[in-house]
């Protein structure tokens, strides 16, 4: 499979349009992904599961902690799809922390 002039190999799943329709856009709604990020076959990642529920609970624990944001009115994230996706540029607004009452 080719993408702009680089030949990819065969392991380069995601990118291949007849398993991914639209594979190089950003599509959080996609229902499936066809990926190897944790490899495939004899060679599965024995900790993917443990991994998966790392990201999620770590993502979670952290959203809690932190004050409230939103994307700044009038900006647009940029983001870069492919093998490995990637958010390279976001501006974000976070809401005022009241003052303490003392």
């Amino acid at each position: 499979m080719r993408y702009v002039d680089c030949e990819c190999r065969r392991g380069s799943r995601y990118l291949d349009e007849s398993e991914n329709t639209n594979a190089m856009d950003l599509d959080i709604r996609r229902s499936k992904v066809t990926h190897s990020t944790f490899g495939g076959g004899p060679h599965r990642c024995a900790g993917l599961h443990l991994a998966r529920m790392e990201a999620i609970v770590t993502l979670q624990e952290w959203l809690a902690r932190i004050p409230a944001f939103h994307v700044k009115a009038g900006t647009n994230p940029v983001f870069r799809s492919g093998i490995i996706a990637a958010v390279d540029d976001v501006h974000f607004e976070w809401a005022p922390i009241a003052a303490a009452v003392g």
